[in-house]
């Protein structure tokens, strides 16, 4: 869910996306989160 944004937030939904079978989608939060 890329509407999050805050640092934190990021931490929680990239979490949140991985059981949704989104693989890809946290990998790239990770890395776009500083």
């Amino acid at each position: 869910n890329g509407n999050l944004g805050a640092g934190a937030s990021t931490s929680f939904g990239f979490q949140v996306s991985r059981p949704n079978g989104n693989t890809a989608t946290p990998s790239g939060y990770t890395c776009a989160s500083p």
